[in-house]
């Protein structure tokens, strides 16, 4: 028994089957046009994909060009977090700075010079470099000990306990009776 179909599109031939398109004339042009679409899909993708990858590559050295930015802006922040962490404990010690101020200006000899303050260990000590001239037949440490006593009497001071104190002896530039005392007293802030 032979089977045949017949095409209602294209009256009076036998429809073919896909086998019977590959034996005909024509079979090299539409193997012509299928290799060409395909060439044709395989270059659109491949456009596709560098066009992406290019584009990915182009962020991630954007990227990589922000780390270093990024870098900085954190350590930036957190000089400014330790910057206000230290405001914040200087004011937490319920120190009154100007009162501390005015405590030492009036309690300073006049032999004796305030060279620097600075406040330590994130305001947790406080500092002060005191110099005073080396004389003969003076006791220039009694003139340091006396200040140290009547700072420790003024209220103003209260909040202040004398950690560790340190004093060096040093020849100034003017000749060799120019002899200073430089004394360095840390003081640890009661909260």
């Amino acid at each position: 028994m032979t089977t045949f179909r017949v095409d209602l599109l294209h009256p009076g031939g036998f429809a073919r089957t896909w086998r019977d398109d590959l034996l005909t004339a024509e079979v090299g042009k539409k193997l012509l046009y299928g290799y060409l679409g395909a060439i044709l899909m395989f270059f659109i993708a491949w456009a596709i994909v560098d066009h992406n990858d290019s584009a990915v590559a182009t962020e991630t050295k954007a990227i990589a060009g922000l780390k270093p930015k990024i870098a900085q802006r954190e350590k930036d922040l957190a000089n400014q977090r330790a910057m206000f962490k230290g405001i914040t404990e200087i004011g937490s010690s319920d120190v009154i700075w100007s009162e501390v101020l005015a405590a030492l200006s009036e309690a300073m000899p006049r032999d004796i010079w305030l060279r620097s303050l600075e406040l330590v260990d994130g305001a947790q000590l406080f500092r002060m470099v005191l110099v005073t001239p080396v004389r003969s037949g003076a006791s220039n440490l009694v003139e340091v000990e006396s200040f140290f006593n009547s700072l420790a009497d003024d209220a103003r001071f209260k909040k202040f306990q004398l950690q560790d104190w340190e004093v060096v002896s040093k020849e100034e530039s003017g000749g060799k009776d120019d002899k200073t005392l430089t004394t360095t007293v840390t003081f640890k802030i009661a909260l």
